[in-house]
């Protein structure tokens, strides 16, 4: 049985709604030996996905997955189904923002709104499951960095300046990652669905 890790940041908070998600997800998943890795309280979100990733990368092997979920994010099980089940390294769940667009970038966004293609550039880390393949080979190319008390890390999630079409664009954690799998030969697929967003809270001021 394959190993699966939902991966959980939060820097003050977990959302009801979520948590209800997440744990139907977890009594409801039948194919996967699944876990759960939290990281509450750590601000810098870049950092805090390149830590929890490096150490489940370090204990896990070919085969298992990880899978980010924001402590917002709201998600049926059959969601989190269908986006195991895209055939690419990188595995990303997809829905429509306040604007109505697509958060998400297919690579031929016809084809991809007709259901015939999966294949996409860029997503967030928000609902994204990774293969341990291409984790490792990402980490053959990047450095180790040490941060607090001589821990190491690859900056997995790190923004950076790209080159392309005679263009210098700035890549923040999401696309930079994104843009490393691409580099390294990965494939990115992206599944939309109407029961997957983020929970929707107000505040009200007096």
């Amino acid at each position: 049985m394959r190993r699966l890790t939902f991966g959980v940041l939060c820097k003050s908070q977990i959302h009801g709604k979520f948590a209800l998600c997440l744990y139907k997800t977890m009594d409801e998943l039948k194919h996967y030996d699944v876990d759960l890795q939290m990281l509450i309280g750590f601000s810098n979100l870049p950092v805090a996905r390149s830590k929890v990733l490096t150490e489940w990368y370090r204990t896990h092997k070919s085969g298992d997955i990880f899978f980010f979920l924001d402590a917002d994010q709201t998600f049926r099980t059959q969601d989190i189904e269908a986006i195991l089940n895209l055939k690419s390294d990188v595995k990303c769940g997809l829905y429509a923002n306040a604007k109505g667009e697509c958060i998400g970038d297919p690579v031929d966004r016809v084809a991809f709104a007709k259901g015939e293609k999966p294949e996409i550039l860029n997503a967030g880390c928000g609902l994204m499951g990774i293969t341990w393949d291409i984790v490792d080979k990402l980490a053959k190319n990047l450095p180790i960095v040490y941060i607090q008390d001589n821990e190491s890390l690859y900056p997995f999630f790190k923004g950076i300046f790209v080159e392309e079409e005679n263009k210098t664009m700035w890549l923040g954690e999401d696309m930079s990652f994104c843009y490393q799998v691409r580099k390294v030969g990965g494939v990115l697929h992206g599944f939309v669905s109407p029961t997957i967003g983020h929970e929707v809270y107000k505040v009200e001021t007096l």
